[in-house]
């Protein structure tokens, strides 16, 4: 097995410096540029979310690997690997704004909460991996300007919210209630 090639230098103070060459290089999960990017463990493996904005706006579930892990993985003639396994694609709604960043539920992996445009949080359901569109969008912000970012509690019940403009907000898990009604909800809390 080959590994990654180490080269050290130091810099003014003397501290040594490791620059390392990528095992992987992946460049056809997306299009557009790619500018947000988190991680997850399911079943022992890990999985990326990875965003893109200007054109080709959506987040991708994907992992390093190929789809059938018993084949082998071969560098490139570059030196680096190429392969990796697309699993779901999310479409963006209102969300080409560039560094927005998104948020994994921590504790059950289900929910994906994205930004918008427009004052608006999207959420969708990761268990669902075939449906690309949101569960559910909240307008977020009344003023109606760019959610920059969101981000769950530790226990995943609660998202905070914040965009242009100095605004903050906090978005709430509610239980469900009626026989119609879905496992879970959210809801502003103003």
């Amino acid at each position: 097995m080959q590994k990654s090639a180490q080269f050290f230098s130091s810099d003014l103070e003397g501290h040594s410096l490791i620059f390392c060459r990528p095992s992987h290089v992946i460049s056809n999960v997306h299009f557009g540029t790619a500018d947000c990017i988190r991680t997850i463990q399911l079943n022992n493996k890990t999985y990326i979310l990875s965003r893109s904005c200007g054109g080709d706006d959506q987040i991708s579930l994907w992992r390093f690997g190929r789809m059938d892990e018993s084949q082998r993985s071969v560098p490139s003639e570059h030196g680096f690997r190429q392969d990796h396994t697309l699993l779901a694609k999310k479409k963006m709604i209102d969300g080409a704004a560039w560094f927005a960043k998104f948020d994994a539920d921590p504790d059950r992996k289900r929910w994906l909460c994205t930004t918008g445009d427009r004052g608006t949080v999207h959420f969708y359901d990761m268990r669902n991996q075939f449906n690309e569109e949101p569960f559910q969008t909240i307008k977020a912000n009344p003023k109606g300007v760019i959610t920059r970012q969101v981000a769950f509690s530790p226990n995943g019940r609660i998202v905070l919210v914040v965009g242009d403009g100095g605004f903050i907000g906090r978005v709430d898990r509610m239980p469900a209630s009626g026989p119609r009604a879905p496992k879970d909800i959210w809801k502003m809390i103003r």
